[in-house]
């Protein structure tokens, strides 16, 4: 059954539109490669690893509120109406279906940025990474039926009412930021702008403050940098496998 399924997934993907997953792809593997080179440099001390908390974070939210900021089908999604007439079980569809969810350029993107915690666990040994190898599978599974859900309870709210004034007003903060967003950047790089100074004011990349590592770590989206961490510190195998084992089920759920 999950064999014919990622058949069925590939030719959705061979047929389908190629430029825009195109553009996803090459865009999504820049950004994960600079997390990865991010976590490289957080090895050898020269960057804060608390940065890397914040990239895994913002990477993860866009899983979350992506399919907010932009409902719509992905024709790469095979849907549990085709199958409907076939005389398999739900929970066994359900469990074929579930593997095909991770085929694709947004898991594929997903899988190189979370492998900055493998680059960050190798100092600590075997053990330590393959954790974070453990932690990577875990996180990317958890963040794939996260959007999933995500998308199912967007495209059902904008059945409602109450939805469809949601996205009109979403909208409208989207336009304006798209258009007026440059102005807060701006005046952070230029600060002298109004006396006619250009200079432009590189600002200076220190430390996460702890408290805000510790938040993002609380986070779902930050529980399998938290098993690296505790696996590198030592911290015993209750705090190693308690962030896994939450990770797998809030992704089953």
């Amino acid at each position: 059954m999950t064999r014919a399924l990622f058949g069925l997934k590939l030719r959705l993907f061979r047929n389908g539109p190629h430029d825009e997953r195109g553009f996803g792809l090459v865009g999504g593997l820049a950004l994960a490669a600079a997390v990865v080179w991010a976590a490289a440099m957080s090895a050898r001390g020269t960057v804060h690893e608390g940065w890397i908390a914040v990239a895994l974070t913002v990477w993860g939210g866009a899983w979350l509120f992506g399919p907010l900021a932009q409902p719509r089908h992905d024709p790469s999604v095979i849907s549990r109406e085709w199958l409907r007439g076939y005389p398999v079980r739900p929970w066994r569809l359900a469990g074929a279906l579930s593997w095909t969810e991770l085929f694709g350029v947004g898991p594929l993107v997903t899988a190189v940025c979370l492998s900055s915690l493998v680059v960050l666990a190798a100092p600590g040994g075997a053990a330590v990474t393959a954790v974070a190898g453990a932690a990577a599978v875990a996180q990317l599974y958890f963040l794939a039926w996260a959007g999933k859900a995500v998308a199912a309870l967007a495209a059902r709210l904008l059945q409602t009412r109450a939805g469809t004034t949601l996205a009109g007003a979403q909208t409208a903060v989207m336009l304006a930021v798209s258009f007026s967003g440059w102005v807060p950047l701006a005046a952070w790089l230029l600060p002298r702008l109004d006396d006619g100074d250009t200079t432009l004011v590189t600002p200076s990349v220190g430390q996460v403050p702890a408290r805000v590592v510790e938040v993002l770590f609380s986070l779902p989206t930050g529980w399998g940098h938290r098993a690296v961490v505790a696996a590198r510190d030592g911290a015993g195998a209750g705090a190693v496998t308690l962030p896994l084992v939450g990770l797998v089920v809030a992704g089953v759920l």
